[in-house]
């Protein structure tokens, strides 16, 4: 097996909520991070608007892998909104009104209705990020890692309600295998002192990545494939196509040689 260099990044925080597809009143989560969430994460960091073009760049040039430091706790809420009625939007549209932003859609003499949506949190979140280019020409990884370490616009955990409670501690990985790279990365990581009773749970957890990336070793070890819609087609009409991803199982560290690590790179 080849050696590749991955970036990984740890993301903690009190609560987080990463949406599955959000149709309607209920907006469900998924067990970990989509790869749109995280790509939205790292374009912030870098200072990209929500409509620049190069977010596509990133999500076609860039292979995902999350695995779950520890098992969260579900909180469940409510939220309420008001909108306006479906003929008033179409009466001010034909009228050249511009009902595309928030402010605008409530411009509005006639009255608002008031929706209510359930929503769903996760809380004591931990999960460790991967990220490796496709190909090494078109993507620095280096960079982004920077960027995580000092970002351009404050990074959350899918919603801004949900802050980091911790700097991401990015590092750049040279390993033979995917699982290595996550597995010396959690021994490096500062943050690791601080979690008593992750230890015993992130074993349970599988480590999901994005198959067809370049991870051919991977994916003949994957023990369940599975499909995701956070493959970005088209950001500003909020538009994405699925995603296959592989479930790699965990495995103890003392099963790897430390020589499978070529080299850890600290971001300066």
């Amino acid at each position: 097996m080849s050696d590749r260099e991955f970036l990984l990044f740890r993301l903690k925080g009190p609560m987080a909520a990463f949406g599955e597809i959000a149709v309607g009143e209920r907006r469900s989560l998924w067990d970990v991070p989509s790869k749109s969430a995280i790509l939205g994460l790292v374009a912030a960091a870098k200072g990209l608007g929500r409509q620049d073009p190069k977010l596509l760049a990133l999500d076609e040039n860039l292979g995902f892998a999350v695995h779950r430091d520890v098992a969260p706790q579900k909180l469940r809420d409510f939220h309420t909104a008001q909108i306006p009625s479906e003929a008033d939007r179409k009466k001010r549209q034909k009228a050249g009104q511009d009902i595309s932003t928030r402010r605008g859609d409530l411009n509005t003499k006639d009255k608002l209705n008031t929706v209510i949506s359930e929503r769903f949190y996760q809380t004591d979140v931990a999960f460790t990020v991967a990220l490796w280019a496709k190909s090494e020409k078109l993507v620095d990884l280096s960079l982004l890692g920077k960027f995580l370490k000092y970002p351009n616009f404050v990074l959350y955990l899918g919603r801004k309600s949900c802050p980091l409670s911790a700097p991401p501690y990015p590092k750049i990985m040279t390993a033979s295998g995917l699982r290595k790279a996550f597995h010396f990365y959690n021994d490096d990581c500062p943050l690791k002192k601080k979690r008593d009773r992750y230890e015993c749970e992130r074993k349970q957890e599988p480590i999901w990545f994005e198959t067809g990336a370049g991870l051919a070793e991977e994916e003949k070890q994957t023990s369940l494939i599975r499909v995701r819609r956070d493959a970005l087609r088209n950001r500003a009409l909020w538009q994405f196509s699925d995603r296959p991803e592989g479930q790699l199982p965990w495995e103890e560290p003392q099963n790897f040689a430390m020589s499978s690590v070529i080299g850890i790179e600290g971001l300066q």
